[in-house]
């Protein structure tokens, strides 16, 4: 059973929650291997390092451009044959004067590259492993691959020995001017703007096993065929588009929301093969749209993706698709790339209001959110008595400290919203404890709201809170459950992988 659209649109919000930082974080490494077949053994793994060595096919590039065509499709055939090992030959003829040769070799190169997604992620998985059996003997052939221009593979191998050391991993920081350059591409007339960031230095993984025993089961639910089924679908899109990386989230909302109008916008920042992603999804979504010259999938009139390039990718819900902001995004983009320059400040990051918390910003916050409360958002009525809202959350060891703070003109106005929120956390202080013994996963949010503090001080109001663990894990867990139950069927085996399709 193939992974439905819903299905990868749950695991694009369970990256984006942060659940995960990596696509491949979803799957335990006992889980990858069993179901690749593999006995692990250090020496199998350092096995799976190793890559083909490059095949010089110029020769057979050169035959390409032959007119006689049994000739151009022997040297075609002969070439794929090579396998992954002809691709640094078949980009060097990539800008061949003959239209012919290059049109071939760019979709030859697409083509091998395609088949080799399953590889990468089995030698991608191989130094995971490596660096968690801790094993000295492995040092040597993952430092080897320190140097390694493949996507994420330098990487890997520096964690893998970093653990095997027993030193810290190292951390991955989003540069600063890659985040505000995000922010500046997001449309002028949202209210509200934030980010969320992912430092990537732990080596805690979204565990599926975990997440599935802290939500109590349904009548006739088999768990492990529900962890089966989850790992393998995230196997199979793996396979076929390769690791993905969330590295930071930058959202706006618009400031006009209701049934009928708005929409909220989102700039994925990270690392993955955008060609690979785009021919994965032709097979899975509704035929895409052209916009700017990009695909934009709509799985749903209320969504809309789109892959630009390989850092950075677009999420866009709102009232209808009409309302989506989808080519003044890409416009954004092209002139942003264009322009070689640091990126404007977002409008809303300008108004004076907000300049000494936009100031306090540093490298210890993981997320944060900026609001001028609109005429829209004031019907509800915690937001009404405030003109600006800010949030901010600090990374502190294994702990998030939240802190959020709204300021307004009326100390009457700001007091009752204050006692509004008091209310509101009471009863969830009386109602939470029950539904956290039965679902022990939402223990932290008990926690937080048990220890969250609401002020009120003149014309100004802040509320404080401390969330123990990753929050990320939290907000994952519910698409990824009820994705997985709702691509249940009784007595079905988990998802068998499928090849990679094939570029024609």
């Amino acid at each position: 059973m193939a992974v439905s659209s819903f299905g990868v649109v749950s695991l694009l919000v369970a990256l984006l929650s942060g659940g995960a930082h990596d696509l491949l974080d979803f799957v335990s490494t006992d889980a990858y291997w069993k179901a690749k077949g593999v006995t692990v053994s250090v020496e199998q793994l350092v096995a799976e390092l190793k890559t083909p060595d490059a095949a010089d096919v110029s020769e057979l590039v050169k035959n390409l451009g032959s007119g006689d065509f049994a000739k151009r499709d022997a040297a075609a055939r002969a070439i794929l044959a090579r396998g992954p090992a002809a691709i640094p030959t078949l980009e060097k003829f990539a800008d061949d004067p003959d239209p012919e040769v290059a049109s071939r070799v760019k979709t030859m190169a697409q083509q091998l590259r395609l088949k080799s997604k399953a590889a990468d992620v089995r030698r991608l998985m191989a130094i995971r492993t490596l660096g968690e059996m801790k094993k000295p003997e492995a040092v040597a052939a993952l430092r080897a691959l320190s140097g390694s221009k493949e996507m994420f593979v330098a990487d890997y191998a520096a964690r893998a020995v970093a653990r095997i050391e027993g030193k810290a991993t190292p951390a991955r920081a989003v540069k600063a001017e890659a985040l505000k350059s995000d922010l500046a591409i997001l449309p002028a007339n949202c209210a509200m703007v934030g980010q969320l960031s992912f430092a990537g230095g732990s080596e805690t993984f979204f565990s599926f096993d975990e997440a599935i025993k802290g939500v109590p089961a349904q009548p006739g639910e088999n768990r492990q065929a529900m962890l089966e089924r989850m790992t393998a679908h995230v196997i199979e899109v793996a396979d076929q588009i390769g690791n993905v990386r969330v590295e930071s989230v930058s959202f706006g909302l618009a400031d006009v929301i209701g049934p009928q109008d708005g929409f909220a916008a989102f700039v994925v920042r990270g690392q993955y093969d955008a060609p690979a992603v785009l021919t994965y999804l032709r097979g899975v979504m509704p035929p895409a749209k052209t916009v700017e010259g990009a695909d934009v999938f709509s799985p749903d009139p209320h969504l809309a993706l789109v892959f630009p390039g390989n850092d950075r990718a677009l999420f866009m819900t709102g009232a209808s698709a009409d309302k989506l902001p989808v080519k003044e995004l890409l416009t954004a983009i092209a002139a942003a790339g264009a322009g070689g320059q640091a990126p404007p400040t977002h409008p809303l990051l300008k108004e004076p209001a907000l300049a000494p918390f936009v100031a306090s910003l540093d490298g210890t916050v993981r997320m944060w959110a900026a609001c001028k409360v609109s005429d829209s958002y004031r019907g509800a009525p915690v937001v009404q008595a405030f003109d600006v809202i800010t949030m901010v959350g600090r990374q502190e060891k294994d702990s998030l400290t939240v802190r959020l703070a709204g300021s307004g003109t009326d100390p009457v106005s700001v007091k009752g919203a204050v006692d509004l929120m008091n209310q509101g956390l009471d009863a969830a202080r009386m109602h939470l404890p029950q539904l956290a013994q039965q679902t022990p996963a939402l223990q932290p949010i008990v926690d937080f709201v048990t220890g969250a503090k609401c002020t009120a001080d003149d014309k100004n109001a802040t509320l404080t809170g401390t969330f123990k663990g990753d929050m990320g894990n939290l907000l994952a867990l519910p698409f990824m459950v009820f994705w997985a139950r709702a691509e249940a069927v009784p007595g079905q085996p988990p998802a068998a992988v499928q090849p990679a399709p094939v570029v024609k």
